[in-house]
């Protein structure tokens, strides 16, 4: 076979490439290399940077149209450096789990029951008044008729539907503030106020209906939809465990931020009408999908979701579609004077079983230190 000779340049590269190196080459090769090491690092480094940045700037996909926040208790610094802080016993107070700044989150007080007679709320609980900002159809104490006591003296045409959760009381001049850029009247928690603004029947059903609340730290957002405030949706948020985030948010959820997750309107529509004797509180349809979900995410869902929550979406999967709905009567005016209902609440109350005759228990928050 006929040979064949080498492109000169092929030659030339061939001579460089496996000839002697000198020392002045060996060391131009091992510069090269350190600079490719370097670059390496420092491109590693700045990415780890990046997701770090990203890490501690994260901020949650809050809904758009949902309820102002209104903690005034927030981070001062990363929440790494932050904790790292709190490890090395750096932090002025322990007390709060989210900054060093020695302030408390609301969600993170100490909160108590305490016991009120029944015929004295206009005097032991905070509402909203006459003249204040809140909108003027929820001024006032009211009554959550949730076993129906009064459905005989409302129209005949009231559909009276619910499952007790053994709530009487509610006001909205406690913690709450009117946003009028949401319409909302916001927070509402359940499982506490400054003076309370939420009572429960003094017994041990009334007792865990509230600690449910508490571990949950169930808070309601009452947004006017119109601007005759005579129509109202409620926005239900509570604390869940990361670890349930991608199950709740495939179905639906949403961040509310701080470790809290909105309930979906799709799910349970919680929503208030006026009408001529006070509010309708209904529960309207739930999603179809609440009648297809496996068994398992049922158990996921019971145990992340309040307890009084999870016994009226539990009805919706049984019952899709359908509306639950109770009587809100108001009690007390936003002038402190007694309503008509006020007699039939107190027969109502005094007629049920509490472990001490004529009172009941409201939620309340300790003053911090």
């Amino acid at each position: 076979m006929q040979g064949f000779a080498p492109h000169p340049v092929y030659s030339q590269l061939q001579t460089e490439s496996f000839g002697k190196l000198s020392q002045e080459d060996v060391e131009r090769a091992a510069s090269r290399k350190r600079c490719c090491i370097c670059s390496g690092v420092t491109v590693a480094i700045v990415g780890v940077l990046f997701v770090l940045i990203r890490w501690l700037t994260w901020e949650p996909d809050v809904p758009g149209n949902a309820p102002v926040p209104v903690e005034k208790c927030v981070d001062t610094s990363f929440a790494l450096y932050c904790g790292l802080r709190k490890a090395f016993h750096r932090c002025p107070d322990g007390r709060c789990v989210r900054t060093c700044t020695g302030c408390t989150p609301w969600d993170e007080g100490d909160f108590y029951l305490k016991e009120v007679r029944t015929d004295d709320v206009e005097n032991k609980l905070a509402y909203a008044r006459t003249g204040s900002a809140i909108p003027t159809n929820l001024h006032g104490i009211w009554w959550m008729d949730q076993t129906g006591f009064s459905v005989p003296e409302l129209p005949k045409d009231y559909s009276f539907n619910f499952i007790s959760q053994m709530e009487v009381l509610i006001t909205f001049g406690d913690d709450a503030q009117w946003h009028p850029e949401t319409q909302c009247v916001s927070p509402v928690p359940f499982y506490g106020g400054t003076v309370g603004h939420w009572t429960t029947y003094n017994n041990a059903s009334g007792v865990k209906n509230w600690n449910e609340f508490l571990m949950a730290k169930l808070t309601l957002a009452f947004c006017f939809t119109d601007a005759t405030y005579e129509h109202i949706i409620i926005w239900a948020r509570f604390q869940v465990p990361e670890v349930m985030h991608p199950l709740l948010y495939s179905l639906g959820f949403q961040d509310a931020g701080g470790g809290f997750m909105y309930l979906p309107h799709g799910v349970a529509t919680m929503t208030m009408t006026k009408t001529p004797w006070g509010w309708d509180r209904p529960n309207n349809a739930l999603a179809s999908w609440t009648r297809d979900i496996s068994e398992d995410t049922r158990q996921q869902l019971k145990s992340v979701l309040p307890r009084p929550l999870w016994a009226l979406l539990e009805k919706g999967m049984d019952f899709a579609n359908s509306t639950m709905r109770y009587p809100v009567l108001q009690i007390v005016d936003g002038d402190g004077r007694r309503t008509k209902y006020y007699d039939m609440y107190l027969e109502k109350l005094n007629a049920d079983k509490n472990l001490e005759p004529g009172t009941m228990l409201v939620a309340v928050r300790r003053p911090s230190e």
